[in-house]
């Protein structure tokens, strides 16, 4: 009888150590589970097929020039003159905001990055990192993409894409990959070191331009895109950081082709 009490005690002891174990481990995945900021995202009911539904401001009044694009063989490919790009290192305002992360320059009186296109001058205020890359060069998709977005005077957009792949360090990128994982929802950080702009883009300027749009929400049309030939290179784990946070970040390829 003393037997069985005691198998019993025992028993009732491991069902409620199991239980309250059970209960931890719901609460710390309670407290790991992050509260979205965007009313879009990129997968399921708020993903790319339903983003007009989700917000009036998001519906197009055109579908016709949408990005990305997959840059075919036949794209005519022009050059950037060195005089094109004046860019020059500064301190950048990191923001992730569920799975889109934004850098934007700090202003600098007479530091700006600009980029000239047409005659006209353009101002860089922000870039966007996708993991992998939104567009792809004749079918091949890129392990990430830098979007660095531009404005004229008259309100203009343009915006540079440079393709990611893995291979040797990218120290542009370090305090980013670095950063990323560290960065709560929403909370903006400045970084602590310049980053080079002019080390974001390859040293080759190849590039293929097309009248596109932005790539999320809304996705208005009315961008001036240069997609660049050629990739600069990040670490492998540069990337893994990235992709801890930003993997799948993409909107699908959009029926369109350059020019």
């Amino acid at each position: 009888m003393k037997k069985k009490v005691l198998f019993t005690s025992i028993v009732v002891t491991l069902l409620v150590l199991v239980g309250c174990g059970k209960t931890n481990e719901a609460a710390k995945s309670k407290e790991n589970v992050e509260e979205s900021v965007l009313d879009w995202s990129y997968k399921g009911e708020k993903g790319p097929d339903n983003w007009e539904k989700l917000n009036k401001k998001y519906e197009l009044k055109s579908k016709k020039k949408q990005s990305p694009i997959d840059i075919s063989k036949e794209a005519k490919v022009e050059t950037l003159a060195p005089e094109a790009i004046k860019f020059q290192p500064g301190y950048f305002e990191l923001l992730r905001q569920d799975q889109q992360l934004t850098l934007t320059p700090m202003p600098v009186e007479g530091k700006e990055n600009i980029l000239t296109f047409n005659e006209e001058d353009y101002l860089l205020t922000a870039i966007n990192l996708h993991v992998p890359s939104e567009h792809k060069i004749q079918g091949k998709q890129y392990d990430g993409e830098l979007q660095l977005k531009f404005e004229s005077k008259e309100k203009k957009n343009l915006i540079m894409a440079v393709m990611l792949e893995e291979g040797e360090k990218n120290y542009a990128l370090d305090q980013v990959s670095k950063e990323i994982n560290k960065l709560k929802n929403n909370k903006k950080v400045k970084t602590k070191e310049p980053i080079s702009t002019l080390a974001l883009i390859p040293q080759n300027r190849d590039y293929v331009a097309y009248q596109g749009s932005f790539t999320a929400p809304p996705t208005t049309e009315g961008v001036q895109w240069f997609v660049m030939k050629n990739a600069i290179t990040l670490e492998k784990n540069q990337l893994k950081e990235l992709k801890k946070v930003l993997k799948d970040n993409v909107r699908p390829i959009q029926k369109q082709k350059a020019n």
